[in-house]
């Protein structure tokens, strides 16, 4: 028998709808170890899916492993969910995962409502397991790919975006955003 659990709200501002990701997110690597520590931790590579379908934007479904098995298919958020979980199991107790903002690569800015996600391991590197996934279009510097400059900004270091240490080391006066 085959259960969906959908979580619906109402309007919220961009930051508010990236903390409720994350708290989101906690609970579905939490039930992806839970699953894989009955079923297994190897989990097939699948397809990268796009979660911006045209117009879709504001309704978006995260899934957990017994689905990406099902649909071959899983988002940056899901496969995150996954390899946080997959850590867990293998004694990295603190491994979870981090939404980072995409950056509008015209204006320099933050593009409201959406996010990529990678995952901070407990001694603090981050990795991007979506790097991994057939069809995903990254260089393999999760950083650039969304628009940032370097790491301090795109995990907003300090609180702030800009100008982020390593931009000040280099002597600029701000990020230089693509």
């Amino acid at each position: 028998m085959k259960y969906d659990l959908v979580m619906e709200m109402g309007p919220a501002s961009s930051e508010d709808l990236k903390r409720y990701w994350s708290r989101m997110l906690e609970g579905v690597v939490e039930y992806n170890a839970e699953w894989m520590a009955d079923h297994g931790s190897d989990v097939p590579i699948p397809q990268y899916e796009n979660p911006r379908q045209a117009g879709q934007i504001a309704a978006q479904r995260i899934a957990a492993v017994p689905r990406i098995l099902q649909r071959g298919k899983a988002t940056c958020a899901e496969w995150a969910a996954v390899a946080a979980a997959q850590l867990r199991l293998a004694g990295d107790h603190e491994a979870h995962c981090v939404l980072i903002d995409v950056f509008n690569p015209h204006y320099g800015v933050p593009s409201d409502y959406e996010y990529h996600v990678i995952v901070r391991r407990g001694d603090g590197t981050e990795f991007d397991p979506t790097q991994d996934l057939p069809g995903y279009r990254g260089t393999g510097d999760w950083v650039k790919d969304n628009g940032h400059c370097c790491r301090d900004c795109a995990l907003k270091i300090n609180g702030k975006q800009t100008p982020c240490t390593s931009c000040r080391l280099e002597g600029a006066n701000k990020c230089n955003h693509r």
